[in-house]
């Protein structure tokens, strides 16, 4: 053996290096690629966590449905809407800065199935309305509103379109947010629309009748509706469609007598655009006129007396 072993030394000693090559290999290749195993979790795990932070969902779940396959996209498609504990609060801060409807009363219209995207969509409108008729009225009051006149009989002030100002302030007075919220949520489907409902709000605040009658007795509300309308005879009634056209006026004239207020404030007279002023125009030198007026004949003769008179 040992002869074989000096007889064949440098061949053992190459199958040797041989082996241990061969062995080292894998540790040598998979101390490597533990590494970019290694950043890629690290990477999934803040990318899980930062989608845990804006769905509110649990950073395991989120990882679950990655180790499934799905991308990140994916991901984030399935989880919308699902309840997320930040999505949520921030949806109820939505609504709660409206100013239209407390805590309470969105709970409680969640609870009785409106979804939060309909109850936002019904304060919109009320306070657009609200807004509306607001701007409306304080127009008025400084003599903007468009083509104001008054009446000479009663003194009263109209607008352009015959519309009393006093009726848009009186449905300032009387509109009621909260109640425009819930009756637009709660008759939207017998009237077709929550603009409907809207409109159909304005009219009973206009004939004095209760649209919340609607919701117990509909044929007593239609009953008191057709008195009223004999009663009302040919009034103007307003829509929502009138105060949005009045509100475009009302705007409108505001800016046309902000321009009128600027020119007078500036005191400018139309020659100021020619770049002098009226006191301050350029004046020409008067022409020289030759007196063409005859002479008398009598200057003529006395002056010829006086040439001969001897005694001179």
């Amino acid at each position: 053996m040992k002869i074989f072993i000096l007889r064949h030394k440098k061949g053992i000693a190459v199958v040797l290096a041989v082996c241990v090559m061969i062995t080292m290999v894998p540790m040598f290749v998979g101390y490597p690629s533990r590494l970019p195993i290694l950043a890629a979790n690290s990477n999934e795990r803040k990318m899980a966590a930062d989608i845990s932070s804006s769905t509110g969902v649990d950073v395991d779940k989120i990882l679950t449905l990655r180790k499934d396959g799905k991308s990140w996209n994916e991901i984030l498609e399935e989880l919308k809407g699902k309840g997320g504990s930040t999505e949520d609060r921030n949806q109820m801060d939505k609504l709660l800065t409206e100013e239209a409807l407390g805590e309470k009363d969105v709970k409680m219209l969640l609870g009785a199935g409106f979804t939060k995207e309909e109850i936002q969509q019904a304060t919109l409108i009320a306070e657009r309305i609200q807004f509306q008729l607001q701007e409306i009225t304080s127009s008025n009051g400084n003599e903007t509103i468009s083509a104001v006149k008054e009446m000479p009989e009663t003194g009263e002030v109209t607008s352009e379109n015959g519309d009393s100002t006093a009726v848009y302030k009186e449905l300032e007075e009387k509109l009621n947010i909260k109640n425009a919220i819930t009756l637009m949520l709660k008759l939207k489907a017998a009237f077709g629309s929550m603009e409907q409902v809207m409109d159909e709000y304005l009219y009973s605040l206009q004939v004095d009748i209760n649209l919340e009658d609607y919701l117990t007795d509909r044929q007593a509300y239609q009953k008191k509706k057709n008195d009223k309308n004999l009663e009302a005879g040919n009034k103007k009634i307003i829509t929502m469609s009138d105060i949005e056209n009045e509100m475009l006026k009302t705007i409108q004239q505001s800016n046309v007598n902000n321009d009128t207020k600027e020119v007078t404030d500036s005191g400018s007279k139309p020659s100021d655009n020619l770049g002098w002023k009226a006191d301050d125009k350029p004046k020409s030198p008067l022409p020289e006129v030759t007196d063409v007026t005859p002479r008398d004949p009598g200057e003529d003769i006395l002056e010829e007396i006086q040439q001969i008179n001897p005694l001179k």
